[in-house]
């Protein structure tokens, strides 16, 4: 049977119902040969169905790319097989602190040491920031939490973005000596190069609680806005 020229999936599809079994099946065939490569017997892309590029080879630095819908792909060697990845699918951070530490009434950029999700290194444990691979929309959450040790003691966090601290603050006031959780988020879009990080300062010095639940870090792509 002669491939048929690549027109709309649907009407491809459609017009195999009327086909001998033999000849049904070599139209299906071509259909599903068609959606893994990505185009059409004359070479025309399949809306939807993009070409990445090949995979990187391993140590191959962190790359995009956008195909001709816009939607942007991410691939670095040695991460998912070097294979080209939705952004938005993946461009996901997440660190908490496993040391112990103190809030002091001098702002002071926390570091976090422990990760739970972060398969591009974009946190440096070395610079206690994230470094950002992709311009974009971003989203940003930092929950840090201490002992209080008395009434009106407080505490509060603040999201840095390349050493500049007004970008959001969250605070927390003790009513008794308890725990105290400062939680502060922001959606915004950032540079390609800002650095990102979280601050912390209290009324008093103040010990901090450890694990994912008392001391977390995270940023997620959302898109290029």
């Amino acid at each position: 049977m002669a491939v048929p020229a690549f027109g709309d999936l649907t009407n491809l599809a459609s017009t195999a119902n009327g086909l001998h079994p033999e000849a049904k099946e070599e139209r299906i065939l071509t259909i599903l040969a068609m959606l893994a490569s990505g185009a059409g017997p004359d070479g025309t892309p399949i809306p939807g169905s993009p070409t990445l590029p090949p995979a990187l080879g391993a140590g191959a630095p962190f790359t995009t790319y956008t195909d001709p819908s816009g939607e942007v792909y991410v691939a670095k060697g040695g991460v998912y097989g070097g294979a080209y990845k939705k952004a938005r699918d993946v461009l996901h951070v997440a660190w908490y602190r496993g040391a112990a530490f103190t809030s002091t009434a001098t702002p002071t950029l926390l570091g976090f040491d422990s990760m739970d999700n972060d398969p591009y290194g974009l946190y440096s444990t070395g610079t206690s920031y994230v470094t950002v691979p992709l311009a974009g929309v971003w989203r940003t959450l930092v929950r840090l939490s201490v002992s209080a040790t008395a009434t009106g003691q407080w505490v509060q966090v603040t999201v840095y973005r390349s050493g500049v601290g007004d970008h959001a603050l969250g605070m927390a006031h003790s009513s008794v000596a308890t725990t105290l959780l400062a939680e502060t988020s922001l959606v915004r879009p950032f540079n390609a190069g800002d650095q990102v990080g979280a601050h912390l300062a209290s009324s008093v010095t103040l010990n901090g609680y450890t694990g994912a639940g008392g001391s977390h870090f995270e940023m997620d792509y959302l898109g290029t806005g």
